[in-house]
């Protein structure tokens, strides 16, 4: 084996861990994003903090950032 096909493998098996990574990454993130909505709006706890009004902007905003 050359070295040129070992660094060709290898940026290969780069290119695709770093597509297969970018998808867990960005589907964990908008199940994560999309719960923490869920949560602040639907428990009584969280309806009147302003605090939950503040993180529920984040999580929309960081969902339309993901896409």
């Amino acid at each position: 084996m050359s070295s040129l096909s070992t660094a060709q493998l290898i940026l290969n098996a780069s290119s695709q861990l770093t597509i297969y990574v970018s998808f867990i990454i960005l589907f964990s993130g908008i199940f994560g994003h999309i719960a923490n909505i869920f949560v602040f709006t639907r428990l009584k706890i969280f309806r009147g903090n302003p605090s939950a009004f503040y993180l529920i902007a984040e999580s929309i905003a960081d969902i339309l950032e993901l896409m």
